[in-house]
């Protein structure tokens, strides 16, 4: 089975991507999970013998994401055995899931939400020859705001870093996009033109993956969210929310705005999202303010030139020193 991911920054668009993409009658996309793959998490999975893939599975049952796909560890475990030769690798494990979490309704075309794939590009094309990777961008503002305003799966808080962290990591979302511009299988969706052509971005996305549109019907991606995640996801059930795409302007606080615009600017101008003019009421804002950008250039610069003191420096940063 070949399958296709869809990667992206929390909050960016994925999960309304992935609604669009599964209404078509041949594609189905899966939700995501946390297992050991070599990938984003652990060593290279390399099952030798039934004793490796035991220990394999009982590491994978600790995931709470994956058990809420709802497959038996016993039956995978025999769909293993059965369907594939030792060794077995993190694609064989995957795919046999997948063949499992659809049953009887395979689909012409898997669709795999894993989210930090972007940032491994070439280990996930050495572990999926052939797959191909859809990465949704959207306005950082609007993402960061989006993270603010989110708990996280296990509601222990919102999923938002301190701003000056997540500038960074939107900048290394951008580094990858850069890098992966023209290679034949990376497309970059941006959000903002999901919005504007649902149906146009989606045929887009079939033929970079070498489908033919089937019919469309009523999604399926939904239903298939774990009930303590659907807090999340709030807004899956209405239609296209175009008030969304700015509604950082109203939420966010003015530091954050004038943080991220100024952090960001080249970032912003390049892919032509439009700066707003927004003004600091106080010294203490300003400071603050001030402050994230002093640490943010500062970071930067040893970043670039010096990575041994960028390491320090993001080793020895809480929560509460970038955020005072």
């Amino acid at each position: 089975m070949k399958i296709h991911f869809l990667t992206h920054m929390a909050r960016s668009g994925s999960t309304l991507l992935a609604r669009e993409l599964d209404r078509y009658s041949n594609v189905s996309v899966t939700i995501e999970e946390n297992l050991p793959d070599g990938i984003a998490r652990g060593a290279k999975v390399l099952l030798r013998n039934p004793g490796d893939l035991d220990a394999y599975l009982d590491q994978a049952w600790h995931d709470d994401k994956l058990v809420s796909w709802g497959v038996d560890r016993h039956t995978l475990r025999r769909e293993l055995m059965e369907s594939h030769h030792f060794p077995f690798f993190f694609r064989d494990i995957l795919s046999a899931l997948t063949r499992l979490y659809f049953q009887e309704n395979p689909p012409q075309c898997v669709i795999h939400k894993k989210g930090p794939y972007y940032l491994h590009a070439e280990a996930v094309r050495r572990a999926f020859p052939g797959s191909r990777m859809v990465h949704v961008d959207r306005d950082p503002r609007a993402i960061y705001n989006s993270q603010k305003r989110t708990r996280q799966s296990d509601g222990a808080g919102s999923m938002a870093e301190p701003v000056v962290t997540f500038a960074f990591q939107y900048l290394a979302s951008c580094e990858v996009m850069e890098r992966n511009q023209g290679e034949p299988d990376f497309l970059v969706v941006r959000y903002e033109n999901l919005l504007d052509d649902p149906e146009g971005e989606t045929l887009r996305i079939l033929n970079f993956l070498g489908q033919k549109p089937g019919s469309r019907e009523q999604s399926r991606y939904v239903g298939r969210i774990p009930s303590d995640q659907q807090h999340m996801h709030g807004n899956l059930d209405k239609d296209m929310m175009d008030g969304r795409r700015s509604a950082w302007k109203e939420e966010l606080a003015p530091e954050e705005i004038v943080f991220l615009q100024k952090a960001l600017k080249r970032t912003l101008q390049k892919k032509g999202y439009p700066l707003v003019d927004i003004s600091l009421s106080g010294f203490a804002a300003w400071l603050r303010t001030r402050f994230r950008l002093a640490f943010f250039y500062l970071k930067y610069a040893a970043k670039r030139h010096m990575p041994g003191l960028y390491q320090w420096i993001k080793a020895n940063t809480t929560r509460k020193q970038v955020d005072s």
